[in-house]
């Protein structure tokens, strides 16, 4: 085939064009691309979503990308940026976690963060927003593309129904174990509720068949005991025996928590009771009530203040919390510790819900909440429990129930449960499971 000059001309004048389209080096060489651009830093993805937390944390992975590959790595940031909220609400930091890479590497082009939204209780639908911003860290040829520098993730967290028949209640037999062995919280005044029912029957103690003595409701470790009463008090008249209630101290303070403080009242067996105790700092005294009335006692209590004054901050360090007769009681002390235990003996237990305050709460307050669950963003309120299924997770052969004020408190236990559903707490008395 005979070419003609002039196609010839054009032809190679085209490989000249497609020659000078390849990548060439300027400068150092190393980062400039086709046509010298230089490489662009981004966020590869969505702008924006939405998403709903149940009962599960929820994970998304965000992408961060370069146009290009470099010689070197390449540094970068996420950090959170108010002025994207739109009005919105800003997440809670304790809410959720953002980990993963912070530089691109050497010859790569993309890179991974991980972003974990966590489970949250709240009292009213209520929506935040967390809105992140790519910059650059540290030296580097690229720039940051601002148009794909931003994502605002929306969480939606749906208010908390407690429910009145709940999908399986924790029934403990003999002591439940549920401990929180970090608790350290400084509470110079503080209110502690408990809901709880017990068997009328526990091992033979010393020929008795009723109910086991000294068996504790509630321990801060070391420091306050709210418990059955230890002695036989068969004698005295309209208390049953080993059931009178009782605040005692305990612990390393010598001399100091030694007096067990007995009320004119008995836990009553096979029905759902309600304990409440407070502590007021500014007169150093001590109040029980139980089903929402308060009781009397032989002496109230005036150690805090008579004994530390205002001022001693460490005597208010509550480190544990044991509930129902939780593992680290009478620790330090084997046999005494085997004791307590066997106190307990096979008598069943339900406790359905626990609250801790950092307020004395009143009569009035205590008694508008005796028979429902209350609002888990209450001022105040310190840690929260439901002793059911749906606040419950397993890990580690442990049962977990976690804080439901996101304060996480959580309470833990190795011992054994069954779970009985459709059982409700807010009831004269659940009736118990068939052996």
């Amino acid at each position: 085939m005979k070419i003609s000059s002039k196609f010839l001309a054009l032809l190679l004048g085209g490989a000249v064009l497609v020659a000078g389209c390849e990548e060439k080096n300027t400068g150092n060489g190393k980062n400039e691309g086709n046509n010298g651009e230089q490489a662009v830093l981004f966020l590869d993805g969505s702008a924006s979503e939405t998403i709903e937390i149940g009962g599960e944390s929820q994970t998304k992975t965000l992408q961060v990308a370069l146009s290009k590959a470099l010689e070197e790595n390449c540094g970068f940031t996420l950090e959170v940026d108010e002025s994207l909220l739109g009005g919105r609400t800003l997440l809670p930091a304790n809410l959720y976690s953002l980990e993963g890479a912070d530089k691109i590497t050497a010859g790569a082009t993309s890179a991974e963060k991980t972003l974990t939204v966590k489970t949250h209780i709240v009292s009213e639908d209520t929506e935040y927003a967390l809105p992140l911003k790519l910059a650059k860290a540290g030296e580097g040829d690229f720039v940051v593309d601002e148009d794909k520098a931003s994502y605002v993730l929306v969480v939606k967290y749906a208010k908390y129904e407690a429910p009145d028949v709940t999908d399986g209640l924790a029934m403990f037999s003999g002591r439940s174990g549920l401990v929180n062995n970090a608790f350290n919280q400084e509470l110079r005044d503080f209110t502690f509720e408990i809901r709880f029912q017990i068997e009328n029957f526990g091992r033979n103690y010393a020929g008795d068949q009723t109910v086991g003595r000294n068996r504790d409701v509630f321990y801060f470790g070391g420091h306050v005991i709210a418990r059955f009463e230890d002695p036989n008090n068969s004698n005295t008249p309209g208390l049953t025996q080993h059931s009178q209630v009782q605040f005692q101290g305990g612990g390393d303070q010598p001399n100091c928590f030694n007096p067990a403080y007995r009320a004119e009242y008995s836990f009553e067996a096979e029905k759902w009771q309600h304990l409440a105790i407070t502590h007021n700092s500014e007169d150093g005294q001590i109040y029980m009530y139980m089903n929402g009335q308060r009781i009397e006692m032989e002496q109230n209590p005036g150690w805090f203040k008579d004994k530390f004054g205002a001022d001693n901050l460490d005597n208010y360090n509550f480190q544990k919390l044991s509930i129902m007769g939780g593992a680290f009681a009478m620790e330090g002390n084997v046999e005494h510790q085997l004791k307590a235990f066997d106190y307990w003996g096979d008598c069943k237990v339900l406790c359905s819900e626990a609250r801790i305050w950092s307020v004395a709460r009143n009569g009035q307050e205590i008694a508008d909440n005796l028979g429902k669950s209350v609002d888990p963003n209450s001022e105040g309120l310190v840690g929260y429990w439901n002793m059911t299924r749906h606040s419950a997770v397993e890990s580690d052969g442990k049962t977990i129930f976690r804080d439901l004020t996101g304060n996480g408190h959580d309470l833990e236990t190795t011992q054994a449960i069954t779970w009985i559903d459709n059982a409700s707490a807010f009831v004269e008395a659940t009736p118990w499971p068939a052996n």
